[in-house]
């Protein structure tokens, strides 16, 4: 009776401890799969240690380890071996379970056991004093022509780790511009490298440049030559007040030109000469020199044309080279070979007739560089004419005696040219009138009876 009775209150307290037991990993939150089993040995829960350390940038941590316990967080001993290593933005390595990283800041290591069993420790990786490079920061920005942008500096250690501010004590430049401290400007739109040096390192970023607004426009070409009746096209471009490119305006733009027309954006002239072409868009305008040349099929002109002369005189002629829309080109009288149809003779540019009538002068020669020049084709002559009007040859003036009556000087009779064969079996020149005979017989007379009378009388 005494032995039932021990054995029954052994049993309670057994039960009651077991409750008990039950209880606390409840209130732990722990779970156990079989409440009689005292002694449970799957690892529930690790913890890794050291939990934190603090290496440099690049080098190796201390060696972690893994203890493990079960659900009553019994130490189930070192799980070491069964672990493994991991590290954000570095590594572990499996062997001698040490982690590195090059990055600084805090980083998290995390042991693994069984696949899913977890816990983690901190990494504090600092930065190497060393400074092995810079950065400038902001790496790319855009600005207006004429605008700045501000740039700080960092110095980094080997792995790129901010090491401090060195703004103060970095020289900035920039491609195309000017900086002023760690400021930096340009006019000149397009993409510039700036440049950071601290200590001998460097490095850059990209300033883009845009152009600002509407100051003026440019026509081009500048200069352009064309021969007469050719066309020139051109283009317009809008420009800010540093003169960067807004953007093509070639379609808004009017163009014209002194001495020419402008169709759209392209201009002609068939006067040679130097033009000037001139562009407006939107009140802006720029100009430019449209250099005419000689065109079109080249005119010889034999001058005087019509000329006239008397029959046995000669006349000089000259031939000048205009191009097919009248610009003089040259004078090429020296470069002619003169002749002259019928009884014309020519002598050099100088022709003439002994024989009255109309004849045709013409004037020849191959081309010359100035008329090839002008368009004239190489293989042809090029030909000019002129008229030649030869008249009869004017009769030599007679002079007519004079005539003294009563001891007076008559005036002289104006001279009466002598006849001229005019060809057709007939005399020139105009007959004496029937009064003039008459006259000079009365004048006859009475001259004769003045001397009579002062002859003296003689006597017998």
């Amino acid at each position: 009776m005494l032995r039932r009775g021990r054995n029954r209150r052994v049993l309670g307290l057994a039960a009651s401890l077991t409750v008990a037991l039950l209880m606390v990993g409840l209130a732990a939150g722990t779970t156990v799969a079989d409440p009689t089993n005292l002694t449970a040995t799957a690892v529930n829960h690790i913890t890794i240690a050291p939990a934190s350390q603090t290496i440099t940038a690049g080098d190796t941590s201390l060696a972690y380890t893994a203890e493990g316990y079960d659900a009553l967080n019994h130490d189930l001993g070192n799980k070491t071996d069964e672990t493994t290593f991991n590290i954000d933005n570095g590594s572990c390595n499996p062997t001698t379970k040490t982690c590195t990283s090059t990055l600084a800041g805090n980083r998290t290591v995390t042991g693994t056991v069984n696949g899913s069993i977890s816990a983690s420790a901190t990494l504090t990786v600092v930065a190497d004093e060393g400074v092995s490079s810079i950065a400038i920061s902001p790496k790319t920005a855009t600005i207006p022509a004429g605008g700045s942008q501000a740039y700080t500096a960092t110095s980094l250690d080997q792995y790129g780790n901010s090491i401090g501010d060195v703004t103060d004590y970095t020289s900035f430049s920039i491609v195309g511009g000017s900086c002023a401290g760690a400021v930096c400007t340009s006019t000149v739109a397009a993409a510039h490298a700036v440049t950071g040096t601290y200590l001998g390192r460097t490095d850059t970023a990209t300033l883009t440049v845009t152009a600002g607004a509407l100051a003026s426009i440019a026509i081009s070409p500048k200069t352009a030559t064309i021969p007469a009746g050719g066309s020139q096209a051109y283009t317009a471009t809008s420009l800010d007040q540093y003169g960067n490119s807004i953007g093509d305006v070639t379609a808004d733009t009017s163009f014209s030109i002194a001495g020419g027309s402008c169709t759209g954006a392209v201009c002609t002239s068939t006067v040679a000469a130097v033009h000037a072409v001139t562009g407006t868009y939107l009140g802006r305008t720029d100009t430019a020199v449209l250099t005419v040349g000689i065109g079109g099929v080249p005119v010889l002109v034999i001058s005087p044309n019509p000329a006239t002369i008397g029959a046995g005189d000669t006349q000089a002629f000259t031939a000048k080279l205009y191009d097919g829309f009248g610009n003089f080109v040259a004078d090429e009288t020296g470069s002619m070979v003169f002749t002259i149809d019928g009884a014309g003779t020519c002598n050099g540019n100088v022709c003439g007739s002994n024989v009255a009538g109309t004849y045709t002068v013409t004037g020849t020669y191959s081309a010359t560089p100035n008329a090839v020049a002008a368009g004239a084709d190489p293989s042809a002559p090029i030909i000019g004419t002129a008229t030649l009007i030869v008249t009869a040859a004017p009769a030599t003036p007679t002079v007519q005696p004079t005539i003294v009556i009563g001891g007076a000087t008559g005036t002289p009779r104006a001279a009466t040219p002598p006849p001229t064969n005019t060809g057709d079996g007939s005399s020139g020149g105009a007959p004496m009138p029937l009064f003039a005979l008459l006259l000079c017989s009365a004048f006859g007379v009475l001259g004769m009876l003045a001397v009579q009378a002062q002859r003296p009388t003689i006597r017998h």
